[in-house]
């Protein structure tokens, strides 16, 4: 059992539980006052509501998973963000600073990417929104191709980020060709170009 900090502002306890006989348990004890705030699984229950004042609350929904579709403001961030962060990735393998590499790979590039490629989905499905799950568990079900994205997540040695590097750059740019069309919005190719330039002069 995981016990909970004894430090906690929120008046928000946490035990986590495992049985013997597999069975788990994430156990939180929360001030009433903080409820919805606190809860952040849409699999969670009510255990105990003795005044029985928690009756309106459902938490068997996947709202808290839901992603909608980003404003164009939104969308030309991520891009940005993306391309941007590229960059970094490239100076961490040419560097050969394993640590720095991940971290850049990890958070801001694939982060960027899954959340463009989830607005693509939507387009392809004609979806205002979808529930994707915890941790994006579901976006493999809208992929022909998911062992594609899962190979990304293989962050283990500098070559299989850099391998993994230029087929992401491409397909954020077929991206941003998808998304563009469906927001009848022109496409800049600046971005794309800089950052393949970069990744070519630097890495082949």
């Amino acid at each position: 059992m995981q016990r909970p900090s004894t430090n906690d502002p929120n008046h928000l306890a946490l035990f986590l539980m495992h049985f013997k006989d597999f069975t788990r348990i994430d156990l939180r004890l929360i001030h009433p006052d903080i409820l919805t705030d606190a809860i952040d699984d849409a699999h969670s229950i009510v255990l105990l509501d003795k005044d029985e004042q928690f009756d309106h609350l459902h938490f068997h929904h996947d709202k808290r998973y839901l992603t909608k579709r980003l404003s164009k403001t939104a969308l030309n961030h991520y891009f940005n963000e993306f391309y941007w962060v590229s960059t970094y990735v490239v100076k961490g393998i040419v560097r050969e600073d394993f640590f720095y590499t991940q971290a850049m790979y990890a958070q801001p590039l694939l982060e960027s990417y899954i959340t463009l490629l989830k607005q693509v989905v939507l387009v392809r499905e004609d979806k205002d929104a979808l529930a994707f799950g915890k941790a994006n568990q579901f976006l493999s079900d809208y992929l022909a191709h998911p062992e594609r994205l899962q190979a990304y997540f293989n962050m283990s040695t500098l070559a299989h980020m850099k391998q993994s590097l230029t087929s992401m750059i491409d397909d954020v740019h077929h991206f941003q060709l998808t998304l563009s069309r469906a927001n009848n919005q022109p496409v800049d190719h600046m971005e794309y170009q800089g950052a393949l330039t970069y990744y070519q002069h630097f890495l082949t």
